[in-house]
């Protein structure tokens, strides 16, 4: 299990009335790309019936992100929304097409390197403004209204999968 990656998702567990407990951490490389690009022994009815039962976090990491999935009620509006707090992006993470006590996240690379900040909450937002690459949400000890921070962006090449952590957690249960 690579090590630095545990340490940063413990370090950036926020939520003191919950835990979580890394069983498994998955990260691409050159080799794992590799695979990837060969070509499926299926018939081409059985890959397609496969893609449509794949859980979301392996179609993410095959295809990366699709904004045509972006939920129209987020904070910021349809976009694709991460966060460097794990417990906050915990809250999202669901399990609901597998009996298994175990929970997904991905760990992605996202351009955010000229942020628009907001302070309070705007659903009308489709992209950022002329000069920014995302939405940044500005948390309440910084003037803004969110507890955690969260940066959205409208882009599909401005998000990338590179990982995934596979965890179980105690004490709460998610939205």
């Amino acid at each position: 299990m690579p090590i630095v990656d545990e340490i940063k998702f413990n370090h950036s567990w926020s939520h003191d009335d919950k835990s979580a407990k890394i069983k498994s951490i998955y990260l691409a490389s050159r080799q794992y790309r590799q695979v990837w690009s060969g070509t499926a022994l299926l018939h081409i009815s059985e890959w397609w019936e496969l893609q449509e039962t794949l859980p979301w976090y392996l179609a993410i990491l095959r295809q990366s992100f699709r904004l045509k999935y972006a939920d129209d009620e987020g904070v910021f509006g349809p976009g694709i929304y991460s966060t460097p707090n794990s417990s906050k992006a915990d809250v999202y993470a669901k399990n609901h097409y597998v009996s298994s006590n175990l929970h997904a996240m991905l760990i992605c690379y996202v351009v955010a390197t000229k942020p628009q900040r907001k302070l309070l909450a705007d659903h009308s937002i489709t992209r950022p403004s002329s000069g920014y690459n995302c939405i940044e949400g500005v948390t309440i000890d910084n003037g803004g209204s969110l507890q955690y921070p969260e940066f959205v962006v409208y882009r599909e090449d401005a998000i990338i999968p590179v990982g995934l952590i596979m965890y179980t957690r105690k004490g709460w249960e998610p939205l």
